[in-house]
């Protein structure tokens, strides 16, 4: 899915920090993105596979969060950036999850 998203007018990339919603708390500041043993960082989880990937499935049941988001950004193999955004540059909002510091998107 998206690669990185604008927030208030903040490009947010993997490993920034980003305000979260849960229906339990308040806001949150997390980094955007799982970071692996090795470095990498899983940035997304695909919904047709969450659940069955240890990983993910626990976190998916109750630890689930909003992301907003007011526009977010992909990128083709040559490089070329697009942006998307609803109409009227309305707000959008991301499912997703995350453990104690981060997050990551349901894609």
């Amino acid at each position: 899915m998206c690669c990185s998203f604008n927030f208030q007018g903040r490009n947010i990339r993997p490993s920034d920090n980003a305000t979260v919603l849960t229906a339990v708390s308040s806001p949150l500041q997390l980094q955007f993105g799982f970071r692996l043993p090795d470095g990498r960082m899983v940035i997304n989880a695909r919904s047709e596979t969450a659940m069955e990937k240890p990983m993910f499935r626990n976190l998916l049941r109750y630890r689930r969060v909003v992301i907003p988001a007011d526009c977010f950004h992909e990128w083709d193999k040559s490089k070329a950036k697009y942006t998307f955004t609803l109409p009227d540059r309305q707000q959008m909002f991301f499912a997703g999850f995350r453990d104690q510091n981060s997050f990551v998107i349901l894609a």
